[in-house]
């Protein structure tokens, strides 16, 4: 186990009943839990305990680097690359797996109590799932026995990048271990619980991570209390079935299919003509009156400039749209 913070911080003193921090230096009578062979990294540098991570992994052990959300961004660029390796060695016969790059967020956006703004930033999420969906996973779960499932799961796996986000303050344990382990794998489900609709719902509540799902709850409760003839039904989501999603059907066809509205976009023999969906044909570029943002949002992203030829053209991920040239 790596990491920049003391992991008596994160709330993971349990690992010194198995083993101790790696010291060989002096020591004093006040110091706890060294030892020359542990198999704890302490230190205030991220480079370095990814570094050290990265080559344990190669030697075919598992690991595990636990950070604060905010501030694992300092190794955005490593595990970029590594996640480029990974999808690299995939396709290698003579390349044998190696165990996943596994990440532990134990302090995250929501719950800032004493630290505040300073240390609010879920960026991470957004970095790792940009990249493939074959080499990457994100997980969220809403309770103890779901983390410990989820964790059981990703250092069993191998030539994966595993981000998994949860708190380190106590939270309520909703699901027992055998409901926890099939709702880690399904990836989605519905907590019957928590949900009064029967089969036909008036309004769905859907969120992933811990935080979120206690806030859920809370609102499923106000609702109940309020709106008692409202049928509600709660679904939880683990994110990971976002790369399982992708992986089925491809990647997404760009800025364009997520900014046009339905109807708004009619495709003709002569090109595009804009269609408002309450006046009719207009031969303005755009109703001033009707048309949202996103048609004019979608418009620009139509309408984009070539890139500048250059003399060497790069690399270009499978699956991307590019312009013409």
């Amino acid at each position: 186990m790596a990491g920049p913070d003391e992991t008596e911080s994160n709330r993971l003193s349990a690992v010194y009943d198995v083993t101790a921090k790696a010291w060989n230096a002096g020591r004093s009578d006040t110091d706890d839990h060294l030892a020359v062979d542990g198999r704890v990294l302490e230190m205030l540098s991220e480079h370095t305990c990814q570094g050290w991570l990265e080559g344990y992994l190669l030697t075919g052990r598992h690991g595990v680097f636990s950070s604060y959300e905010a501030f694992v961004h300092i190794v955005d660029s490593m595990v970029s690359q590594h996640a480029m390796w990974l999808k690299t060695v995939n396709r290698l016969d003579w390349r044998r797996p190696i165990p996943s790059l596994n990440y532990l967020l134990t302090s995250h956006v929501w719950r800032q109590d004493h630290n505040g703004f300073s240390h609010q930033d879920p960026g991470f999420i957004d970095h790792v799932v940009n990249k493939k969906a074959e080499v990457v996973r994100v997980c969220l779960p809403p309770d103890t026995n779901t983390l410990l499932s989820t964790m059981d799961h990703c250092l069993r796996t191998r030539n994966y990048v595993n981000v998994v986000v949860a708190g380190k303050q106590p939270q309520p344990n909703w699901l027992d271990w055998d409901a926890a382990a099939l709702h880690r794998a399904r990836g989605i489900g519905v907590w019957d619980f928590a949900s009064n609709d029967g089969g036909e719902p008036d309004v769905v509540m859907a969120c992933a991570g811990d935080v979120p799902t206690l806030e859920t709850l809370a609102a499923v409760d106000l609702l109940r209390e309020h709106l008692p003839q409202l049928a509600v039904v709660r679904r939880s989501a683990n994110p990971a079935s976002r790369a399982r999603h992708q992986l089925r059907r491809g990647p997404p066809r760009g800025p364009r299919l997520a900014l046009e509205p339905a109807g708004l976009i009619a495709r003709k023999t002569n090109g595009y003509r804009r269609v408002c969906p309450l006046c009719g044909p207009s031969k303005r570029r755009y109703c001033d009156e009707h048309h949202t943002r996103s048609a004019r949002a979608a418009d620009g992203t139509r309408k984009r400039p070539r890139e500048p030829r250059s003399g060497r053209p790069g690399h270009r991920e499978p699956g991307r749209r590019y312009p013409s040239r």
